[in-house]
């Protein structure tokens, strides 16, 4: 094949732009800080799109030059004590981690020659193993036969290229529904982004200038629509919610269930059974009975707007929340009663499903969801069913259904989780939004010399000053509201001339977010400064921006991720 006229995302020849046969662009780039498209590794092997990334490894889509086969590549970069260098290539440790990356690249080494030549638990043979810049990478094959449907081909060409182009859409115009939502929800955004001289911002929390951080400067500073949740004090919740027992009214599952069908749900890396002669939506993972009265429905997500999920525990704790936001999501206005709320394990996955009637001006519904964990390290899969209230064959299809979801890997999103031995938290970052990654940076207090780090992520390539900037606030107080007024202190004191917001307080991500901002002019430009902290855990937390009118948009979509995703680790 000639590799020039190659897609990197199906690996069929095409001519330069979009893909006729799957709709990848090569002109949009690669998240997770992965190789670029048509890297040659081992002399033999093509690196293309990029599918998704784990807790230790970028997964990509591959082609065999000597096989002329497609292959799925998984190279070892281990999220939080790793980078890409600046060539583009090579995979560097933090220099505090470097014996931890180490050790993990020879377990991942290790694992993957073991595994050599034989199928593992999720249906692919490793075919190669090799170490080049300065990291790992395995090869693998699908087997075809293993309880993933096809190979590794046909998964990668139609599980993966075929929604490919659906999936970014989709994605992005969720993210817009979601970013409009909150738009005419929220107050604080208003004022910031259509009023006020300047329009900007979102909430967010820390910087000024030469104020409070020695002498830094922000121009040379070196990435669903639901209910919101109660406001409460920001802390991690911890404590499990009571489980109920399935009450004795709750159907049985009948004997008589259909012929199922294992589906391949392609860019979420599940599958899931599905009742052979069912409808599949062409736009979204629905499947529907002949009749029209029974529905499946699967999702994957990064964060509910009620609060970040990277746990078990933390779905147990967060249950009524997105149980509340996902009913309203799907029947608006109407009543629901709880049946039943039980834990699931089935397949190695582990979740909380929960038996429910809802009731509108139109009639009742029976409805089951199954909110499970993932191997992204971080978010929860959705499944749902409805189906004719009291109506126990139709339960019993949702029920087997749910009973056959089967996780096969993480699922593909354009959401990456920062994490970093230097810092104490840990927040989700949208990759398209923020295609640059994360840095962290040392920083010293101006009045005690405290060395501290931070977080830095430059929405705008090439803009240094379009920037959010997240880090625990203790060095500036004890709590959210004395880090506020010291920071407000250090704004005034370095920009005399300034516009000064509305206080607010806000809730995001299920915690308490108290707000401060600011409209200043800097050389010619008008930028708005915003300075948002909370309590989480114990400690004060803060998020700030630094942004114009011309990029307000992109840098509140980073910092609502954040907002909506920080905790402690």
């Amino acid at each position: 094949m000639n590799t020039e006229k190659m897609c990197y995302g199906c690996f069929r020849e095409k001519e330069p732009g979009v893909c006729p046969h799957c709709g990848y662009d090569e002109m949009k780039g690669q998240p997770f800080s992965a190789l670029p498209p048509g890297t040659i590794l081992n002399g033999r092997y093509v690196a293309g799109k990029a599918l998704s990334q784990e807790a230790s490894a970028i997964v990509y889509a591959g082609y065999d030059l000597k096989l002329e086969a497609v292959v799925e590549i998984r190279e070892y970069m281990p999220q939080g004590i790793a980078a890409r260098g600046e060539d583009g290539y090579v995979v560097e440790p933090i220099e505090s981690a470097a014996q931890e990356y180490r050790d993990g690249l020879e377990r991942f080494q290790h694992e993957m020659r073991t595994a050599a030549g034989g199928s593992r638990t999720d249906g692919m043979t490793v075919q190669d193993c090799f170490r080049e810049n300065g990291t790992a990478y395995a090869v693998l094959q699908g087997t075809g036969d293993s309880g993933k449907t096809g190979s590794i081909e046909q998964r990668v060409t139609a599980g993966v290229t075929e929604r490919a182009a659906n999936l970014s859409t989709v994605q992005d115009e969720k993210r817009e529904n979601g970013f409009l939502k909150i738009m005419k929800e929220n107050a604080l955004l208003r004022w910031l982004i259509i009023g006020a001289a300047a329009a900007v911002v979102v909430f967010a929390v820390i910087f000024p200038a030469a104020g409070v951080y020695g002498g830094k400067e922000l121009s040379s500073v070196p990435g669903e629509d639901t209910v919101p949740s109660t406001t409460q004090e920001a802390s991690v919740p911890s404590a499990a919610p009571t489980i109920t027992p399935t009450p004795e009214k709750t159907p049985e599952p009948t004997p008589s269930a259909p012929e199922m069908v294992k589906t391949d749900l392609g860019n979420l890396s599940a599958s899931i059974d599905i009742p052979a002669g069912w409808t599949e939506d062409a736009e979204s993972w629905t499947f529907t009975n002949p009749e029209g009265t029974i529905s499946l429905f699967m999702e994957f997500y990064d964060y509910p707007y009620a609060a970040p999920i990277y746990s078990m525990s933390d779905i147990e704790a967060n249950i009524d929340a997105l149980v509340s936001s996902n009913v309203q999501a799907v029947v608006g206005e109407g009543s629901s009663t709880i049946l039943a709320t039980e834990r699931h394990e089935a397949n190695g996955t582990q979740g909380i499903r929960t038996d429910l009637t809802v009731t509108t001006a139109e009639g009742s519904v029976g409805m089951s969801l199954l909110y499970a964990e993932g191997k992204n390290g971080f978010g929860c899969y959705l499944i749902g069913g409805m189906y004719p209230p009291d109506d126990a064959y139709s339960y019993s299809i949702v029920r087997s259904a749910m009973d056959s979801f089967t996780v096969n890997g993480a699922a593909m999103t354009d959401s990456a989780l920062f994490t970093d031995s230097r810092l104490d938290f840990k927040f989700l970052y949208d990759t398209t939004v923020v295609p640059d990654g994360v840095e962290v940076t040392e920083m010293v207090m101006n009045d005690s010399g405290e060395h501290f780090y931070a977080a830095f992520l430059y929405p705008v390539s090439g803009n240094r000053n379009i920037v959010v900037e997240v880090e625990n606030g203790s060095p500036a107080g004890a709590t959210a509201a004395e880090v506020l007024e010291k920071l407000s202190g250090a704004f005034t004191a370095s920009y005399p001339s300034h516009t000064v917001g509305e206080p607010a307080t806000n809730v995001a991500g299920g915690v308490e977010w108290q707000t401060r901002s600011y409209l200043t002019n800097i050389d010619g430009t008008d930028y708005v400064f915003s300075f948002s902290a909370a309590d989480i855990g114990g400690k004060p937390y803060v998020v700030g921006i630094k942004t114009d009118e011309a990029n307000q948009q992109t840098a509140t979509l980073a910092a609502t991720d954040i907002l909506q995703t920080l905790r402690p680790v």
